[in-house]
């Protein structure tokens, strides 16, 4: 899976939770704050910068995580070239006119995507599920069963996600071939979404089983065994976002 916590040492893995956070924040409101392609190719720039430098992430776990949203972003690209209106046209195809206009606005808004995406990929890939989840509760004091609802779905896609891969290595073992024709494919890929429907229903009903057992929720407020220090690193990185933003935000 593309989306996971990735061990590591890195400044970006060192840093605490709730400060990656506030970086992401800062991050998602300068993307939304420009509709410029220089700004945005600048920013995405930076993001990637950070994640090679800062994360020590490899440029082919960046590729992969930012192809299928670059394949998906292609086509509204192409929209917004053709449908936004604008007054210095640079090509004309038929009916449609391309402009300067339309062309830098398609570009900006097609790499505030992709960065969100992969703003979103370093956090998931630097932070570890459990500790962001603890981070939440006694940095932010949310509640803890709304955080123990966010680690149990931060856990169930990878488990998910093998037990898919263990079905479909099963099926191959039990001398099932890849299926031929339309209709074929449709039942074999119903079997298929049918037997990972019921393993996420039978580990939900053991999850659900386990905190009945252990009494969870019982009480409002609970004790925990490890608690997530926010470095001075951490407060200075974010601090520092916050003024790159602002600055940002006034000059730019």
């Amino acid at each position: 899976m593309i989306f996971q916590y990735q061990i590591g040492e890195s400044f970006f893995h060192r840093i605490d939770p709730v400060s990656k956070l506030v970086w992401v924040i800062v991050m998602s409101i300068l993307l939304l704050s420009y509709e410029r392609a220089d700004v945005q190719l600048g920013l995405f720039g930076a993001v990637g910068i950070i994640g090679l430098v800062g994360a020590k992430l490899w440029i082919r776990a960046i590729w992969r995580a930012i192809r299928i949203p670059l394949y998906i972003g292609i086509p509204y690209f192409i929209l917004q070239l053709l449908f936004v209106s604008g007054e210095t046209v640079i090509w004309k195809i038929g009916t449609f006119e391309i402009t300067a206009e339309a062309l830098d606005f398609a570009i900006a808004i097609s790499i505030r995507f992709l960065t969100l995406i992969l703003v979103s990929f370093l956090f998931v890939a630097t932070t570890e599920p459990r500790m962001f989840v603890l981070a939440l509760s006694q940095h932010l004091k949310l509640p803890y069963r709304f955080t123990f609802a966010i680690l149990i779905a931060l856990r169930f896609v990878p488990l998910l996600e093998k037990e898919a891969e263990t079905i479909r290595l099963a099926q191959r073992l039990r001398g099932l071939r890849e299926p031929k024709g339309l209709r074929n494919r449709y039942i074999a890929w119903k079997r298929f979404v049918l037997a990972v429907f019921i393993q996420a229903v039978r580990r939900a009903q053991q999850t659900a089983n386990a905190m009945d057992t252990k009494g969870f929720g019982v009480y409002t407020d609970r004790t925990y065994l490890n608690l997530v220090p926010v470095l001075a690193s951490g407060v200075y990185f974010a601090i520092g976002s916050g003024l790159v933003m602002i600055g940002l935000l006034i000059f730019v």
